[in-house]
């Protein structure tokens, strides 16, 4: 990958600017020093090797050249989607499986909040984070790794989650530039349908552990257990207790694990 091959990729995509790293110390981090200056919708940060990629809760997340794929996408929402700003983590794990899906033939599911399981592993993980100026929204940043190849896969040992590569699921050759393009012209298209019920409606239908019973993290060292029933308009996790109550937890409050 270098900057010429992907001028030529996306030059089709309405991609304003975009920023290439050999390496960097994370894409998000840059993209959201890009939007305190000014970064116009659909910018892109790149990055081939990340020295501090991040993932939630301050997670690190590896990406290894030539065999991953690390990008940051600028976004500004709309005054409607500033409302609904949780529904963007699940934008960009939902545009993830539909590319997994369509361009590669191979059945994915979105685990809630942030992630992408292949045969109930991960190959891939969203990281949203919005950038304020006191209460004035300066602009939102979707961060998105996906292991492609086998080399991307982080050895067991310390994971707190199986993970695989799309490359370990299917026979045809993967390519870094045309993964990203296949996933921006996705993310383009199923943002028009974010704010609709139609779009909570098939993230349900790829959800992972739809209707079992898992357990839940707080953070605060405290464990609950509960059935998965979906999510809400808004992102949030919905989950219903034994007693027939069901209540909602939003996006970064919990870890979820089926039991």
């Amino acid at each position: 990958m270098n900057k010429e091959m992907l001028e030529y990729a996306l030059d089709h995509l309405p991609i304003p600017s975009f920023r290439f790293f050999e390496e960097t110390d994370s894409t998000n981090t840059q993209a959201l020093n890009w939007v305190s200056q000014g970064a116009p919708e659909y910018s892109l940060v790149i990055a081939e090797k990340q020295t501090a990629g991040r993932g939630r809760s301050g997670r690190s997340w590896v990406t290894t050249p030539r065999s991953s794929l690390a990008v940051s996408i600028i976004l500004h929402p709309t005054k409607f989607e500033i409302g609904k700003l949780g529904l963007f983590s699940l934008l960009g794990g939902f545009s993830v499986l539909k590319m997994i899906e369509d361009s590669y033939q191979v059945n994915a599911q979105v685990k809630w909040p942030n992630d992408v399981l292949i045969e109930n592993k991960k190959t891939a993980g969203i990281l949203s984070e919005a950038l304020w100026q006191g209460e004035t929204l300066q602009g939102i940043v979707l961060g998105i790794g996906i292991n492609l190849l086998t080399p991307s896969v982080p050895p067991p040992d310390g994971l707190l989650f199986p993970a695989t590569c799309i490359q370990a699921h299917c026979d045809r050759e993967i390519d870094q530039i045309e993964t990203l393009a296949c996933l921006l012209e996705t993310i383009i298209k199923l943002r028009e349908s974010m704010l609709l019920p139609t779009f909570i409606n098939h993230y349900e239908e790829k959800l992972a552990y739809m209707d079992q019973i898992i357990s839940l993290d707080t953070g605060e060292a405290n464990i609950i257990s509960g059935h998965l029933v979906g999510v809400d308009e808004y992102g949030n996790v919905r989950i219903r207790f034994a007693d027939g109550n069901e209540k909602i937890f939003p996006i970064g409050d919990i870890k979820l694990r089926p039991l």
